[in-house]
């Protein structure tokens, strides 16, 4: 499980590489749509976070929590609630 400050780590590193934006130039209260957040990359953004936390999210997830504060502090709940996928 991911606490919200590695989450919210993790979601800058992510918004830096996948919308190309400058690094140190993300603010974690500035909308992501401000950065170029399109419903395409907010899709990848959605399908990456899965991979990462082993969760199922609505794809939509980007635009229903439109911060990183925002998202950050959601996912935090639910990687906390739902079970973990494992691999044999």
């Amino acid at each position: 499980m991911q606490d919200v400050n590695t989450i919210t780590s993790w979601l800058i590193s992510e918004v830096e590489e996948l919308l190309s934006v400058e690094a140190g130039q993300v603010a974690i209260d500035r909308p992501l749509a401000d950065y170029g957040l399109s419903s395409m990359t907010g899709m990848i953004l959605s399908g990456n976070i899965e991979d990462w936390l082993g969760i199922q999210l609505d794809p939509a997830v980007a635009w229903e929590y439109p911060t990183i504060e925002s998202l950050a502090a959601y996912l935090a709940g639910e990687a906390q609630t739902q079970p973990v996928a494992i691999s044999i």
